[in-house]
């Protein structure tokens, strides 16, 4: 075997500082040509044997093959490279963490969002860079547990003391032997999610706040309501007046509480429609009541008396008095407002 021509000079040079005793001993790696041309990576260690006058006489040699595992270095080499590349490549911040929570590398990123250089951030623990160290120390923690980690809140703190609010990602990397190494982590700006979150809070609170508002105003009006409601129900009872409407498209009808006490009803007894209304009119009086709704549907108020029974067989002579009211488009929905009042016949 021969070496390389860029080699001889290395190895001549080693040599001699050993025989000129320089060196004590001589230890290098350099590479060999085999008879098929082939190289190969050898590790040479040796050391030179005197005489009494200290005149070498020969050197004790030892060389062992290593070319696997400089092709293993070589890859590991190129390996880096490509890791450190994409690591630049990113607009994300992403680091490497060293088992022992030390910055292994950084792309520029990092440097951004930190306001410290690679050199600066390199060989310092981590932690360092965000504002809830324990938080952070957790994390990563869990990390080397889980072999991974994701989606994790945290935020990082500029050296002039600007927050970042980040979403955090890690997972740990392996050597040849499976043994964890470290972390490699990125980490996302999520500045304008959390405005935008917190735009969608304080209107939420507002939204909230106006709802309570409204909801107030809607319960003063309804004790209100109520009130009058009872003031007027009250009148009614006093002076034996009732009202009640009937919608005609639906045949709904609605009677306030003195109606029911004039006909001696109930609202379970009464079906609140029309015809439950004609069932409480006098037999003889029916077409004459009918005669009446039927011109109030054509514009003409009516101002009736007639007889209504009761329940119980009593008979009542009642005054009704009511009017069709139209809408925009002249159909009529609802016979209006009815007063009722009553005497015992």
């Amino acid at each position: 075997m021969s070496l390389p021509p860029d080699d001889v000079n290395v190895s001549f040079s080693a040599h001699k500082a050993v025989v000129d005793k320089e060196k004590p001993l001589l230890w290098i790696e350099k590479r060999y040509l085999n008879k098929d041309g082939q190289i190969i990576w050898c590790e040479l260690s040796s050391s030179p044997v005197f005489d009494y006058k200290g005149c070498t006489i020969y050197t004790v040699a030892h060389i062992q093959d290593i070319t696997e595992r400089k092709k293993a270095e070589e890859i590991a080499k190129l390996s880096n490279i490509y890791n450190s590349s994409s690591i630049e490549a990113s607009l994300d911040p992403l680091v490497t963490i060293w088992h022992n929570g030390k910055i292994t590398d950084v792309n520029k990123a990092t440097e951004r969002i930190t306001g410290y250089s690679g050199s600066e951030l390199i060989g310092t623990d981590f932690t360092n860079y965000y504002t809830d160290i324990k938080k952070t120390e957790e994390v990563y923690q869990q990390v080397f547990r889980e072999g991974s980690g994701v989606n994790y809140e945290l935020e990082i703190q500029h050296r002039n003391g600007r927050i970042t609010p980040v979403l955090s990602n890690a997972s740990v990397y392996k050597d040849e032997s499976g043994e964890i190494i470290g972390i490699f982590a990125a980490a996302c700006d999520i500045t304008a999610r959390k405005k935008a979150e917190e735009a969608i809070q304080k209107a939420y609170e507002n939204l909230e706040e106006k709802v309570k508002e409204h909801t107030s105003e809607l319960e003063e009006a309804y004790k209100s309501l109520k009130k009058s409601e009872a003031d007027l129900s009250e009148a009614q009872r006093i002076v034996s007046l009732g009202n009640w409407n009937w919608d005609i498209v639906t045949n709904e009808l609605y009677w306030s509480d003195e109606i029911y006490r004039i006909f001696g009803s109930t609202p379970q007894e009464f079906g609140a429609t029309y015809d439950a209304f004609l069932r409480y009119v006098y037999p003889d009086d029916i077409d004459y009541v009918e005669k009446a709704v039927k011109g109030a549907l054509k514009g003409e108020p009516y101002n009736i008396d007639h007889r209504i029974i009761l329940a119980n067989g009593k008979e009542r002579i009642v005054n009704e008095q009511g009017e069709v009211i139209f809408d925009e488009k002249k159909y009529t929905y609802s016979n209006g407002r009815n007063r009722t009042g009553y005497y015992e016949a």
